[in-house]
């Protein structure tokens, strides 16, 4: 450890302005409270601190007043001032009215369990104390399976060092709002298929072909080809060679198709490029082209929706702007001129700091909501309605009338998503900043941008219909009640590729090579 007694004198001298003439006379309590300062304003480090109990501190230094030497001499005044300290940061600690730390007043604080500030558990909890509470304690795992839980065991602290607590990654709510559970007879029933013909294909991206009620799917394998999976026929066809040569195979790429089964589109995910096929002829129709600014930290923009006469197409043209194509005739429909910001000049009209990444478009086509990110780099969710921005006005995407924002978290976006109704988006995640996100999901009118309620628990990739069903590699598929935020069952074997909305049907790739299409059963 480093030690200079002598710039703690001139630091005193400098603040004082003036010579410090009786040094030797005040220095044990100038140091005394320079530590009792520097211990509150850190409470990991207090933690620390009062984790040494009840032994003796020493500092082996060379300095025969502060410190010890390697032979035991020297009078060691600083590990008997923190040995002061310590004792005075175990009495606050015992003092449930005492403020913790030294940051801010009495009106902003908040409460966490003195197991977690003394620094005998390391995993940090959310306990709610009823429905309605907007604030949170942070409570140890011991503490939260309390009922009630004792507040005797929590302790005052402000909401700067609360969120120092939360950058552990908080593991789950507890309290008033943790995950419930409703016991039901719903289960999944599973059918496992073996398609001929298709050897042990490499898939790569699959879309649902929502054209039939059947559980039809889409499918690029890394070979670049197109293949069409139909399930209730057992069958598989190889439609095409991808006739388009900027994908890169050795990245993640992404395939989406409209709801009428006649386009796909294919792209990299967080790529430059991607191409519309025409599944009549397999042949591109128009080429997606975003730029290459920053593109490997957000997802392409692209999905398709149904106008009453024909199929259109939303996609990125360039980091801060998006489009709609008509895909078979390859006409832009919001042509306009991108303005261009000039350095130490005002933004000018219509410009818009904004990363576009991955979108939805809402079920009947009303709205568009984007899941992009701001400098310096905050993620923002944006919704507008799509119906003014193709009819009326080509910048509604920028900054129209009908735009409005929400769910801002710090270097978060792309997160897992999904419409509930025409107006009503729902949300991953509990929390303001990506290293404090709880699984929960979150409900947002995007007519306005607020948020109107939310419950615990859901986890992985969201799709909807008529329940939430959440979905991971790690966690298997869940199902829950919208309506009273309860898990109707959870299924930890079904890892499912996705979602077939008109089939009502997931479909997963078993470890043999087989498929499996997975149907949700609501009665015995």
């Amino acid at each position: 450890m480093t030690f200079d007694s002598n710039k703690l004198k001139q630091l005193l001298e400098t603040t004082a302005e003036q010579p410090v003439a009786n040094w030797e006379d005040i220095r044990d309590s100038v140091m005394f409270e320079a530590l009792t300062a520097k211990f509150e304003a850190n409470l990991r480090l207090r933690a620390k601190l009062m984790g040494t109990h009840d032994e003796d501190i020493r500092f082996q230094i060379d300095d025969a007043y502060w410190g010890t030497s390697n032979d035991g001499l020297g009078m060691n005044r600083l590990g008997q001032l923190l040995v002061e300290v310590r004792a005075n940061c175990r009495a606050r600690a015992e003092d449930t009215a005492a403020i913790q730390c030294a940051h801010q007043t009495a009106a902003d604080l908040g409460r966490v369990c003195c197991h977690i500030m003394g620094g005998e558990a390391a995993d940090v909890f959310l306990y709610f104390d009823d429905m309605f509470a907007e604030k949170c304690h942070l409570v140890c795992q011991r503490c939260g399976q309390d009922e009630p839980l004792r507040h005797e065991s929590l302790r005052l602290i402000c909401s700067d060092c609360v969120s120092e607590y939360l950058h552990s990654k908080p593991k789950a709510i507890l309290g008033a709002r943790a995950p419930k559970a409703r016991n039901t007879t719903v289960h999944f029933d599973h059918e496992d298929i073996v398609l001929g013909g298709i050897g042990d294909i490499n898939i790569v991206a699959v879309s649902p072909d929502l054209s039939e009620s059947g559980p039809r799917w889409f499918a690029l394998a890394h070979d670049a080809t197109l293949w069409q999976f139909d399930f209730s026929k057992h069958m598989a066809n190889r439609m095409c060679d991808v006739p388009f040569s900027h994908l890169d195979w050795g990245k993640p790429i992404s395939l989406v198709s409209s709801a009428n089964g006649r386009f796909v589109a294919a792209y990299n995910t967080k790529g430059q490029f991607g191409c519309v096929l025409s599944v009549e002829d397999c042949q591109v129709t128009t080429e997606l082209d975003r730029g290459n600014d920053h593109i490997e930290h957000y997802d392409f923009s692209v999905s398709f929706f149904e106008s009453p006469s024909r199929t259109l197409l939303i996609h990125a043209t360039a980091w801060n702007r998006l489009d709609i194509t008509d895909p078979a005739v390859k006409q832009l429909l919001t042509e306009r001129q991108q303005p261009n910001r000039e350095s130490l000049r005002p933004e000018p009209d219509h410009y818009l700091d904004y990363f576009h990444s991955r979108i939805l478009v809402s079920p009947t086509a009303d709205w568009v909501a984007d899941y992009g990110w701001h400098w310096h780099p905050y993620g923002l969710i944006y919704s507008w309605n799509l119906q003014v921005w193709l009819q009326t006005n080509v910048w509604e995407s920028e900054d129209g009338a009908s735009k409005h924002y929400f769910a801002g978290r710090p270097y978060f976006w792309d997160g897992p998503w999904c419409w509930i109704d025409d107006v009503t988006l729902a949300v991953w995640g509990y929390g303001d900043d990506d290293c404090n996100l709880v699984d929960a999901v979150l409900f947002f009118d995007v007519t306005t941008g607020q948020q109107t309620h939310w419950f615990a628990g859901p986890h992985g990739d969201f799709a909807y219909d008529e329940f939430l069903y959440c979905y991971s590699q790690d966690e298997g598929t869940s199902v829950w009640d919208v309506a009273t935020g309860e898990c109707l069952v959870t299924d930890r074997s079904l890892k499912p590729l996705g979602y077939h909305a008109r089939s009502r049907t997931f479909l997963s790739r078993m470890p043999d090579g087989a498929f499996r299409i997975s149907r949700l059963m609501t009665q015995p």
